[in-house]
């Protein structure tokens, strides 16, 4: 009886906690101007897919050229599907789209 008082006085704001996350540029970067940073920014993402991609090349995977991903019509089925049975390990996610 005394838990059931407890839990209807709950509010969403008991559980909910506000942060603030402040950036700061990485060191080295402070002097440059946001469009030279952003510039450096995708410089170095752009080298880091190309050396994953290079990677998984080697490993043996293959990808789509621009053509073949072009002429697939959105929405087919794909190929091959993962299968999993009724007791495998399935990550509990929701999907409402």
């Amino acid at each position: 009886m005394l838990l059931s008082g407890i839990i209807q006085k709950l509010e969403i704001s008991d559980y909910t906690k506000e942060y603030t996350l402040k950036y700061s540029r990485l060191p080295g970067t402070e002097g440059m101007s946001h469009e030279e940073y952003i510039k450096k920014m995708y410089a170095e993402l752009e080298r880091r897919r190309v050396e994953k991609v290079a990677e998984l090349k080697k490993q043996g995977h293959t990808f789509l050229t621009r053509k073949e991903l072009l002429a697939q019509k959105p929405g087919s089925a794909p190929k091959t599907t993962k299968k999993s049975s009724r007791n495998s390990y399935r990550p509990p996610s929701l999907c409402c789209c």
